[in-house]
């Protein structure tokens, strides 16, 4: 018995793939910005301590997030591709 042919497959839309690395790219521009202020302007740094303390917490969660994201749609995809092989 033969199975059936779905036919062509579909890539995924550019916008699918812009909306799930924005938070990459967000995380990347703070990272950037972050050390270009702190070359431009370090007194601030100095004169706010809190802030100078949370941001590159919060950066780093960002990048984490954006890293276990792709790890995690990655493993999605070549879960599903060795799905439909067989």
């Amino acid at each position: 018995m033969r199975r059936h042919d779905p036919g062509p497959r579909r890539s995924r839309p550019v916008q699918s793939y812009l909306r799930q690395t924005r938070l990459a790219a967000v995380a990347f521009a703070a990272l950037v910005g972050g050390v270009v202020s702190d070359a431009i302007n370090a007194a601030f740094w100095r004169r706010h301590a809190l802030l100078a303390g949370r941001a590159p917490s919060v950066i780093v969660v960002m990048l984490s997030v954006a890293v276990i994201n792709e790890v995690m749609e990655r493993r999605d995809v070549s879960a599903g591709a060795s799905w439909r092989s067989t």
